[in-house]
């Protein structure tokens, strides 16, 4: 199971619960709030399979994520995952929610109480997330990522390697051990739903990149290149890379 996926139906097991608790007290005298329950429940699963199967990768949605900035490129990420967290953590706050006006049984309360605050935490780190408007930066100088729970950069010159890894699935950036160009923080106010990478390393979800392969091509030719053809390749081959030209070009 994908990270993202694995995360979704965390944040959503509250509202899942929910289900559970309304077949077995729906014949009770607050059958109103049950419903709410139940359609909280529903809302919190729907959401991110309805995002997982309508946000698609594709080379359209990669030209309008790229965007060149003097010598610099500009990857917006992909922010599916990110969307689906606001629904489906909100609606497991409410039906858990729901769930301690209605049971007076205290393990089905404390239950809530602790599935509520993680779904409001799942919508916070969601709505955060979003408002930071995760990207990658690619400058003659090195790469400089603004994830969604954190900043990072390192330098090409301390660049080892760029893979493309499965499990879990994503990029990991791999610098020198020691690099001098490279850091990474979390940033404050968002909710930690993974942890820190390898000391030297940048690691991107694979909801980060519509072409993962293409970025790490990119990024691995830059740390080859002298620092003075850097530029010229930003704005040249990579930027046809990234949006598909080539590909665009064979086809037709």
């Amino acid at each position: 199971m994908k990270p993202w996926v694995r995360w979704l139906w965390i944040g959503t097991a509250g509202a899942a619960a929910g289900v559970a608790l309304f077949g077995y007290r729906y014949a009770s005298s607050d059958g109103q709030l049950w419903l709410v329950v139940l359609l909280a429940s529903v809302v919190g699963v729907a959401a991110p399979i309805a995002l997982a199967g309508s946000l698609r990768s594709g080379d359209s949605r990669a030209r309008r994520r790229l965007e060149v900035v003097g010598d610099k490129l500009v990857l917006r990420h992909q922010r599916r995952m990110q969307v689906a967290c606001v629904p489906s953590g909100i609606s497991g706050a409410v039906a858990n929610v729901a769930v301690l006006q209605i049971s007076t049984n205290l393990v089905y309360r404390s239950g809530a109480v602790v599935a509520a605050v993680a779904a409001l935490a799942l919508a916070w780190y969601g709505s955060m997330a979003l408002v930071r408007r995760p990207c990658t930066v690619l400058s003659p100088a090195g790469v400089r990522v603004r994830g969604d729970i954190f900043d990072a950069e390192l330098g090409w010159d301390e660049l080892v390697a760029v893979r493309v890894e499965e499990s879990p699935a994503g990029l990991r950036v791999v610098g020198v051990p020691g690099a001098s160009s490279y850091s990474w923080r979390r940033v404050r106010g968002v909710v930690p739903l993974y942890g820190r990478p390898g000391e030297g390393s940048i690691f991107l979800y694979d909801f980060t990149y519509d072409r993962p392969g293409v970025v790490a091509e990119v990024m691995e030719t830059l740390a080859r290149l002298a620092p003075e053809r850097r530029a010229e390749y930003l704005l040249g081959p990579a930027v046809a890379l990234l949006r598909g030209d080539h590909e665009t070009s064979q086809q037709s």
